[in-house]
C-alpha cells in the first residue's frame, strides 16, 4: 500500500543530500564513543538512545523540508489521500532511524566493546529504548516543520528548547509541588528512559515495562494529532 510512496519519498530525500549531516554526525559519534573499551552495556545504550533521539529529530526536520510545497501539492493530488501521505512521511523517517539503530547496537556487540556478554534482555531493552526515543524525536519535530508556518530559526530553536526541557524533566519535577508535577507530563519522557538505562538494576520488571512503553504511547498520541491536523490543512 505504501511501497511506491515510500520509494518516492526516500529517493527525493536522497537527491536532496540533506541526509548527509545527520548521518555522518551519528556515525562519527558512534565511532568516537566506542573508541575505548570496555563500556557498560546499559549505560552505553543510554547514550546512543539519546543520540538516536536527537538525530531522528534532525532527520525528521530535514526530511520534511526536502520536498517543495509545489511537489507536496502534486503528490497529495496524485494520492487523493492526505492521511496516507503524512503517514508515509512518518514511516519513511522511522525506516531511516531503524537503520541507524541497527548500526549503533550491532557495532559494539560485534566489536566486543562491552564489559560483559550482551544477553537477549539487553538487546530487547536496548532496541525498545532506541526506538522509543527515535519516535519521540520525530514526535516533537513534526509541529515545527514548515507545514505549520514556522521560520527555520524559530523551528530549530523550538526543537532545541523541547529537547533540552525533556532532558531536564526529572529536575523540573523535583522543583514542583506534588500537585503540579503533572505539568511535566506534557514533555517527552526522554529523561525517564535515559534514567532507566543508567540505573537499570534499581527498577522492577513492571517499572521497566512501563518506562519502555511510555515513549511509544506519547509519540502515538502526538503523531495521531499531527496527521489529523494535516488532513484538514
Amino acid at each position: 500500500m505504501y511501497k511506491d510512496l515510500l520509494i518516492y519519498l526516500l529517493r527525493n530525500y536522497n537527491r536532496s543530500y540533506r541526509f548527509i549531516p545527520p548521518l555522518f554526525t551519528y556515525l562519527i559519534f558512534i565511532g568516537i564513543f566506542y573508541a575505548y573499551k570496555p563500556n557498560p552495556v546499559m549505560g552505553s545504550f543510554a547514550v546512543t538512545s539519546v543520540l538516536s533521539f536527537i538525530v531522528t529529530a534532525w532527520i525528521c526536520y530535514s526530511f520534511m523540508q526536502s520536498e517543495s510545497p509545489v511537489q507536496e501539492e502534486i503528490t497529495l493530488l496524485h494520492l487523493r489521500n492526505p492521511a496516507k501521505y503524512y503517514i508515509g512521511l512518518l514511516i519513511a523517517i522511522v525506516l531511516m532511524s531503524i537503520i541507524l539503530i541497527i548500526v549503533s547496537m550491532t557495532y559494539p556487540i560485534v566489536g566486543d566493546y562491552f564489559d560483559r556478554p550482551v544477553g537477549i534482555e539487553d538487546i530487547f531493552v536496548g532496541l525498545l529504548s532506541h526506538l522509543g526515543l527515535s519516535f519521540l524525536g520525530m514526535a516533537i519535530t513534526v509541529f515545527f516543520t514548515g507545514r505549520f508556518g514556522s521560520k527555520p530559526s524559530i523551528a530549530i530553536g523550538g526543537i532545541l528548547v523541547v529537547i533540552i526541557l525533556s532532558f531536564c524533566q526529572g529536575s523540573i519535577a523535583s522543583y514542583l509541588s506534588p500537585a503540579l508535577e503533572w505539568i511535566t507530563w506534557i514533555l517527552p519522557p526522554t529523561f525517564y528512559t535515559m534514567n532507566l538505562l543508567m540505573n537499570y538494576d534499581t527498577y522492577s520488571g513492571d517499572e521497566i515495562i512501563g518506562l519502555l512503553v511510555a515513549p511509544f504511547i506519547y509519540s502515538l498520541i502526538i503523531l495521531t494529532i499531527y496527521v489529523q491536523l494535516m488532513k484538514r490543512k
